[in-house]
């Protein structure tokens, strides 16, 4: 008997400690067969459950590499009812609409680990560079999105459906890497502070006490110019 057969029928799925059926109901003889070999169903469920989550696993990944290294652009287009923003989304040939998230999380993190930015928590990666890249506001005109932006376009009926003028930018793409520059910049910085801080203090702290140290720190980035929020 092709169990397999009758799993995609009537779409078996594991429920619980069990299993169940789609919304096709089988017939009492089918019903008795599912019920027979509802043990050997489970089991080949469970397998092809897992070969899913590996061939997808394998899929994601093979796609993260190309979005780090540029190679695969992030793309961005309006969506957004009452507060219309540009949306990151991926739309290549290579790559499904369903695994984008997860992609562009992976990326995010692989990104930032190359960079030595690590534990950074992506609950969605849309939001993520959204809050965190360098994205124009909505609306925008050419002249406001960052150099580095490409494939820019000014769809006007697109652009009349969202309630905004033909001079309006529509659609437009980018590397990750230049996206997020900004923030790994930041970052990276943050994390180069308080470092070069404490390799100073040790320096001067041979020449003075702890209280006259740190005040000459201070004064040193003072005559440098450094505004005290970065010190």
């Amino acid at each position: 008997m092709d169990l397999k057969k009758l799993i995609k029928k009537y779409d078996i799925t594991l429920f619980r400690e069990g299993i169940q059926t789609g919304y096709k109901k089988p017939p009492p003889e089918d019903m008795k067969k599912i019920r027979i070999y509802k043990t050997e169903i489970k089991e080949i469920i469970q397998k092809l459950n897992e070969e899913e989550r590996r061939i997808k696993k394998e899929r994601i990944e093979k796609s993260i590499q190309p979005v780090v290294e540029g190679e695969i652009l992030i793309d961005f287009g309006i969506v957004g009812h009452d507060f219309k923003n540009y949306q990151a989304w991926i739309y290549d040939k290579d790559v499904e609409s369903k695994d984008v998230q997860d992609i562009m999380t992976g990326a995010i993190k692989k990104l930032l680990e190359k960079n030595g930015i690590e534990d950074v928590y992506v609950s969605n990666s849309c939001e993520f560079i959204k809050k965190n890249g360098d994205v124009p506001f909505c609306p925008a005109t050419e002249d406001r999105l960052p150099q580095f932006y490409m494939d820019i376009q000014r769809d006007a009926e697109e652009a009349r459906k969202n309630g905004y003028n033909d001079t309006v930018v529509t659609s437009f793409s980018a590397k990750l890497s230049d996206i997020l520059s900004k923030y790994i910049t930041e970052k990276t910085k943050k994390k180069e502070d308080p470092k070069k801080k404490e390799e100073t203090l040790d320096r001067l702290k041979i020449l003075f006490d702890d209280d006259e140290a740190d005040a000459g720190y201070h004064q040193a980035c003072e005559n440098a110019g450094i505004p005290s929020f970065l010190r």
